[in-house]
């Protein structure tokens, strides 16, 4: 690239500032914490609604719509990535057709997952341990769950505009409309109907809410849709780089679900339901850190987009240096709160939850330390690095799981939680930064920021 090609790009990034970051940040955090706080602060009304053996089920359609969300071919995460790297550049051509392509994707991918949890969700809940009562409820749940995953994936294309664009404030904004139509589905059932169905048709009402104002914050912002999608060898790099997210995303998130299945498949329904409060409480500590690094990877992304390596490798070494000692004060204020709610605020009646939830914590303990790095390798189109190290903790967590599940229950889950963590986080942190000599691939080459 001429000299002053890349200095006129680095010149459009001046713009974000660390007040703008930080800005940034704060209302990326309140948009994807806004939810899980929200399902925090319902579920001990959840619990005293539908008792353990239906939040067991609720727990399992959980697990079952944040799986099959993530099987969208990797192209959730690499929407944002390339709506930011085009940005950067300044190409709007290729927004616009970016955009048409991931939304006839994302219609096809929704729709299909819709199709197939219908189809499949009643055999799947007729294998779970619950009660006669139960059983009708539980099938009606898990197939209605491919609702709220079809509404979730198609709001990936509209929301990864928005923050591919920095717009974090119009992305808080469509979460918490999303939560006003949870309640406002939840407040117009009458309470003698309600059951575990109905709270995954509010499920359903909130996905809805929120995709309908994302795309309309995306149009206002710009968002258009041309006429065509990109040539063969651009839909191929998208999807180089899609394939490779789409295992480290569904490794990384079947490593965490995983453990709500295989309980949910030889335990009963009652200790899912005690290792559910336990881990919502630990998966809220462990993500709430993770959503406010992704304005931080936009960033680098755009840098990356202008300036490489280079460019990249400074961002790194400067938001790392941040990085450390917020993790650090925030472990050691959010730990003892988050016990703290469990024991007295949620169910103190359930003793093992809170046992589960300390060594939860311990066990995620290593994940935040790693954050920034993560962010790094994705900026930088390094998604093959981050699926293996979702394979290592996969490996190492299912294999691990499933036998001491059997043999102690729900406390089976927290040894190999915490191995594959420290496992992983050792691992980023000897293979990374990369060098200016690295062979980086074809996908995320220093051609593409050229």
């Amino acid at each position: 690239m001429p000299v002053g090609g890349l200095g006129s790009k680095l010149a459009r990034l001046r713009f974000v500032s660390r007040a703008d970051l930080v800005r940034q940040t704060g209302a990326n955090a309140v948009a994807t914490a806004g939810p899980q706080l929200f399902l925090l602060a319902m579920t001990p009304l959840l619990v005293s609604r539908l008792a353990l053996g239906g939040y067991g089920i609720w727990t399992f359609c959980l697990a079952t719509i944040a799986i099959a969300s993530n099987v969208d071919g990797g192209l959730g995460p690499t929407i944002s990535r390339y709506f930011a790297l085009y940005r950067g550049r300044g190409d709007e051509g290729a927004q616009h057709l970016l955009a048409t392509f991931a939304t006839l994707s994302m219609l096809l991918l929704g729709g299909l997952s819709a199709l197939v949890l219908h189809e499949v969700g009643g055999a799947i809940a007729s294998h779970m341990h619950v009660h006669d009562a139960l059983r009708s409820q539980a099938q009606v749940a898990v197939r209605d769950a491919g609702i709220v995953v079809g509404l979730g994936l198609l709001g990936n294309v509209f929301s990864g505009y928005l923050r591919g664009r920095a717009s974090f404030g119009l992305v808080a904004v469509g979460a918490f409309a999303g939560i006003g139509g949870f309640l406002v589905y939840w407040a117009v059932t009458p309470e003698s109907k309600a059951n575990v169905a109905t709270y995954i048709h509010c499920a359903a009402a909130q996905n809805a809410c929120t995709l309908v104002v994302w795309a309309i914050g995306a149009v206002i912002g710009g968002m258009r849709f041309a006429p065509a999608v990109p040539a063969f060898p651009e839909i191929r790099e998208i999807f180089g780089f899609a394939w490779r997210s789409q295992i480290a995303s569904a490794t990384s998130l079947v490593s965490l679900q995983a453990d709500s299945l295989v309980i949910g498949a030889v335990c009963p329904v009652r200790t899912l339901g005690i290792y559910g409060i336990a881990a919502t409480v630990a998966t809220a500590f462990r993500n709430l850190p993770f959503y406010a690094l992704f304005p931080i990877r936009v960033r680098v992304t755009t840098i990356f987009g202008a300036s490489a390596l280079q460019g990249a490798n400074r961002a790194l070494s400067e938001l790392e240096r941040r990085w450390r000692p917020i993790i650090v004060g925030y472990s050691l204020i959010a730990a003892p709160v988050a016990v703290a709610i469990v024991y007295y605020w949620l169910t103190p009646r359930v003793g093992e939850a809170v046992v589960i939830l300390f060594f939860l914590l311990v066990a995620y303990a290593p994940d935040l330390a790693a954050g920034v790095r993560v962010a790094y390798a994705n900026a930088v189109g390094q998604p093959g690095l981050l699926a293996r190290l979702g394979v290592i903790a996969l490996v190492i967590n299912v294999g691990l799981t499933v036998p001491l599940v059997l043999v102690i229950g729900a406390y089976g889950v927290v040894g190999p939680t915490a191995i594959a963590s420290l496992v992983t986080t050792v691992y980023i942190f000897v293979v990374t930064p990369f060098g200016q000599s690295s062979t980086m691939g074809r996908v995320g080459t220093l051609r593409e920021a050229t």
